[in-house]
């Protein structure tokens, strides 16, 4: 869990807006399903901890779009997402099928 940046609980509540909505019934029978989207962000709140001197912006989503199971995103997709990975990080990232959620790794 990222120690500089936290995520809002909240999701939009417009179905508009919340493309998560329409999957509901696809995450209750396939919860080990990655599914990639576009995701709208920003950031109505930063944690001010005045001891340690530090700030942390919580991020809220805005919207939300999912384009479909890993092994369906269309070629584009897959390339501009390891494009901005590399240009982020200078490394070339991991193929989107080998991408999967730690046992270890807790949700929430």
């Amino acid at each position: 869990m990222s120690a500089t940046v936290k995520l809002s609980s909240a999701l939009p509540g417009d179905e508009e807006i919340n493309g998560l909505d329409a999957l509901r019934d696809q995450l209750v029978n396939e919860p080990d399903r990655i599914v990639v989207g576009l995701v709208w962000l920003d950031v109505p709140k930063i944690n001010v901890d005045t001891e340690k001197d530090t700030e942390v912006p919580v991020v809220r989503i805005r919207r939300i779009e999912p384009l479909g199971d890993v092994a369906s995103i269309p070629d584009a997709v897959r390339k501009l997402a390891a494009k901005a990975h590399e240009n982020r990080t200078g490394r070339t990232p991991l193929p989107f099928e080998e991408i999967e959620l730690s046992h270890d790794e807790t949700l929430e």
